[in-house]
């Protein structure tokens, strides 16, 4: 095979040598951009795209927060209160556990909106603190799926 390759090489001339080289190198650059440079750029579009998104939520956060005082802070154990708080939201609760101290709430298939106006709510109305949320893309557009640990 070598052979036959090198015998059809030397077939060719000065000029077609030339314009096979380029060409080889015009493959192996497209290659290279297509393989390695593109998936770069959309992962790093696609992270940018999620910062956004988590300075939004944040801002969000802190703006409900910043709502009126409201009612007079309620007390009780963390996964009644975190319940009644997200029942009051329109909330239904997955799942409720206990979790060092604090409490672990699951939601399914809720309004984002709600959601978030529930942990400001709790944090405002509550002696629980926010410790960690995770919030993932529901079913349906504007629903998602959340989990909020309280301390």
């Amino acid at each position: 095979m070598s052979a036959e390759l090198r015998a059809w090489w030397a077939a060719r001339s000065q000029r077609e040598r030339v314009l096979l080289g380029v060409l080889g190198g015009l493959a192996v650059a497209a290659l290279l951009l297509l393989a390695v440079v593109r998936p770069l750029q959309d992962a790093k579009g696609q992270a940018l795209a999620e910062i956004r998104t988590y300075q939004a939520l944040t801002g969000q956060l802190r703006a409900v927060g910043r709502q009126g005082a409201g009612p007079a802070p309620r007390t009780g154990p963390p996964a009644e209160l975190a319940t009644r708080t997200a029942s009051e939201a329109g909330l239904a609760v997955a799942s409720a556990a206990p979790d060092g101290g604090g409490v672990a709430v699951t939601l399914a298939d809720a309004p984002y909106d709600a959601v978030l106006r529930w942990v400001a709510e709790t944090e405002a109305r509550t002696p629980l603190r926010l410790a960690v949320i995770a919030i993932q893309p529901g079913r349906a557009p504007g629903l998602v799926a959340a989990r909020a640990v309280f301390r």
